[in-house]
């Protein structure tokens, strides 16, 4: 693989625009991953193990697990900035954190995440030390999140929510669906009351297998507690994704 200079973290600043906020003007669970898989990628290609670098051995991350504590969104306009940066390999995982900054630089989001690296052709996972020894040995001692995304346990009680069949629009550029939309489709599940008079402030979300164009996705919902969602996506059985989120109700 290339070799590149260290670069420890690196920082974007923006402004949600209008296209990225909600109903209630604040930046949309899911742009804001969008901005998390951008800033990502921008760091591995200082690393030297972006998706240009790694395709030309087959190969590529995928996202297997992620936990988001919220603060608060950031409201329509307003000015922020998002941290990144490769905290170390455990076990078969990179582990890579977020840090989403207010302009007072207060942390207003949290985020943790482990990425897997797939040979596109056999769909096998591979050890991160066995592909990228460099980045293996990186170690810095700072977390957003301490714990690492765990793995999700579904509730008893699960019922059939809705079934989507995936369409062009839900694929990414590794012709599987994109993490962002497994999130979209979870979020969509959730009462519309979560969005009117509640708040999203954890998501916990585990990528379990690959959803190809044309699949038949059912979306399974269960509310352990009156503040607790938990979505699973399976296709024939298998299950595909499970995202628990916390919703609090807000101060009135």
């Amino acid at each position: 693989m290339h070799t590149q200079p260290v670069i420890e973290h690196i920082a974007i600043s923006f402004n949600t625009v209008s296209q990225d906020v909600d109903l209630n003007k604040r930046l949309r669970l899911t742009s804001f991953l969008q901005k998390m898989q951008e800033i990502a990628e921008a760091h591995a290609d200082l690393y030297g193990c972006g998706y240009h670098h790694l395709i030309e051995n087959n190969i590529v991350w995928v996202l297997s697990r992620m936990r988001i504590e919220i603060n608060r969104m950031p409201e329509w306009n307003e000015p922020v900035r998002l941290d990144t940066w490769h905290k170390r390999v455990e076990r078969i995982f990179a582990l890579r954190d977020f840090i989403l900054y207010d302009s007072n630089e207060t942390s207003i989001v949290k985020a943790t995440s482990a990425w897997l690296l797939m040979d596109i052709h056999s769909r096998r996972m591979l050890r991160v030390e066995h592909v990228l020894p460099r980045l293996s040995q990186v170690n810095i001692p700072r977390d957003a999140i301490r714990a690492v995304p765990e793995k999700l346990t579904a509730p008893e009680a699960l019922t059939l929510h809705h079934t989507h069949t995936v369409r062009f629009s839900d694929l990414d550029l590794n012709n599987h669906v994109n993490n962002v939309k497994y999130v979209e489709w979870a979020l969509d599940c959730l009462p519309w009351e979560t969005w009117t008079r509640q708040t999203v402030s954890l998501l916990q979300i585990n990528f379990n297998h690959e959803a190809r164009y044309n699949d038949s996705v059912s979306l399974h919902y269960a509310a352990p507690d009156a503040q607790t969602h938990y979505v699973e996506g399976q296709r024939n059985g298998q299950n595909l994704f499970q995202a628990a989120i916390h919703s609090p109700n807000q101060p009135s």
